[in-house]
């Protein structure tokens, strides 16, 4: 008899341990969700990128784009591409792509790092 008792107070103990654990395993999840949903919200960048399109089309850029210059193949054959190199020492120069390179004008040290100026850089050819 005191043997039957000891297991069933066994019993009854892992019973309860069983159902508390259910309890809080049942509480851990709905605690989860419930802190997901309240998180889980949509960036305005991305709301802003699902709005519908406009379905009009807007006539005055498309006529900005037809006034637009356009380069002939011949045109662009000739037109200047502008390279500035920079040698060992730290001196810049600019070229153009097929010329020899004209050095820049020399900034003082304090200067380092400012844009030089499109007059002194253009270098001396003819379109």
């Amino acid at each position: 008899m005191p043997r039957s008792l000891d297991n069933l107070h066994q019993r009854q103990v892992f019973m309860r341990l069983l159902i508390f654990s259910l309890i809080t395993a049942m509480v851990w999840v709905f605690f989860s969700l419930f802190r997901t949903q309240q998180q889980t919200q949509i960036p305005p960048e991305l709301l802003k990128l699902a709005e519908p399109l406009n379905p009009t089309i807007d006539t005055g850029v498309l006529n900005t784009i037809e006034q637009r210059r356009g380069f002939s193949p011949q045109e662009l054959q000739t037109f200047p591409i502008y390279r500035i190199a920079r040698d060992t020492n730290g001196n810049e120069s600019v070229s153009t792509v097929g010329s020899v390179a004209t050095p820049l004008p020399q900034t003082n040290s304090n200067t380092v790092g400012t844009p030089v100026s499109s007059s002194s850089a253009t270098p001396n050819s003819t379109p």
